[in-house]
């Protein structure tokens, strides 16, 4: 499917245009060029930096091949700051510039704002970390669209049962930052356990992001008996929450999202060890991932994470596309990515009809020694978790 570009004056107000702006603009119209959109300033910046990361590997793993369908790739970067206006902003500069698609988001709000200007424009659409089931379930042609990271609402039953088979809970806190992706994650969590008759939720509350005061919060649910939390929210309210309630001698378990990592430790110190992170599984647990993390920590210095693999894969299965259809046609390429099973740097990996990538692997991580330590695997099959 070729792109059929609205006039770009008419999709840019003074204001967009001029956040727009900020992005890369030298693009050569010989080149396919692939958009990621993500954080690359403000304060989820770091995660940003790791899906950009893996961004850049794919693109240069197929440069140093020789591009694809004879053309070199280029990424084009949007700072989309996890804020509506300048992604939206970002896709319509990725249209002006004629990008073959997009990549990235790590909000799920902030991908489907932006969204209907990618597919209304014929651009490919692949989130590879916003992971809300409306990003791809609304879509507006859905013919365009694919993702490389599991559903939450997948991550949410994994999380409950973790807490309900594996950690015993009984009385379950269920908290949220009250932002789309958190408490949509604690709704999801609340009414599994509530359904369960293994365990009763205890508390459903939202706490604001930015606050640091949780005392009040701290006390209704120590006051609850309360023996596990479940917090759909980031790393600095969680650090601070786990603290004032170690202070006020609380000795339960709190299980999280993918949202805390290593900025959780070093804000909460010693009063993280024992939390629980869901993620995707990292290179310590899939083998096909070894050289992928050599590669990674020889650029970069660092080890690489779950979003930096699944944006590599985004835009790996983008160019594999492209060179099997051999034209620029997303429909086609997205139909042959559905199409087929794929063996890449997450193992292997297929889709269903609607572009929902199949056995996605959920691993279980604690914080142990001052670093989450990967401790069990979903096992899809028999719906229990294997030790690691």
């Amino acid at each position: 499917m070729t792109n059929g570009f609205l006039s770009f004056s008419r999709l840019l107000p003074a204001a967009a245009l001029a956040l727009a702006m900020q992005f890369a603009s030298t693009v050569s119209q010989a080149d396919v060029v692939i958009a990621f959109s993500g954080p690359l300033t403000g304060y989820q910046a770091e995660n940003g930096e790791e899906m950009v990361r893996g961004a850049e590997l794919a693109v240069e793993d197929w440069n140093a091949k020789g591009g694809v369908l004879g053309e070199k790739i280029q990424l084009l970067k949007v700072d989309d700051q996890v804020e509506v206006e300048p992604a939206v902003a970002g896709a319509q500069k990725a249209v002006q510039d004629g990008a073959f698609g997009v990549v990235g988001f790590f909000y799920s709000n902030v991908a489907s704002a932006a969204r209907p200007t990618y597919l209304n424009n014929g651009l490919l659409f692949a989130p590879s970390a916003a992971s809300s089931g409306d990003v791809l379930g609304n879509a507006e042609n859905k013919d365009l669209v694919f993702r490389t990271v599991g559903l939450t609402s997948e991550a949410s039953n994994v999380n409950a049962s973790y807490l309900l088979d594996v950690v015993g809970a009984k009385k379950v806190a269920v908290l949220h930052d009250r932002d789309d992706w958190g408490k949509s994650q604690a709704e999801q969590v609340r009414d599994i356990i509530a359904g369960s008759g293994k365990a009763e939720v205890v508390l459903f509350d939202g706490i604001t992001v930015g606050e640091q005061d949780f005392r009040g919060l701290v006390t209704q649910i120590m006051a609850a008996g309360a023996d596990a939390i479940f917090f759909g929210g980031h790393h600095a309210e969680g650090a601070a929450i786990i603290k004032q309630l170690h202070e006020a001698g609380w000795d339960g378990t709190l299980s999280a999202p993918d949202s805390l990592f290593q900025p959780y430790i070093e804000l909460a110190g010693a009063d993280a060890e024992g939390t629980l992170m869901l993620v995707g599984a990292g290179p310590d647990v899939v083998p096909a991932a070894k050289a992928y993390a050599a590669a990674f920590k020889a650029k970069y210095g660092v080890d690489p994470r779950l979003f930096s693999m699944s944006t590599y894969l985004a835009v790996d299965l983008v160019a594999r596309g492209l060179e099997a259809t051999g034209k620029k046609d997303q429909t086609a390429v997205v139909g042959w990515v559905r199409g087929n099973t794929h063996d890449t740097i997450m193992g292997k990996v297929s889709f269903n009809p609607d572009g929902e990538i199949i056995g996605f692997p959920w691993v279980m991580n604690e914080v142990k020694d001052g670093k989450f330590v990967p401790i069990a695997i979903w096992n899809a099959s028999t719906k229990s978790f294997d030790k690691l």
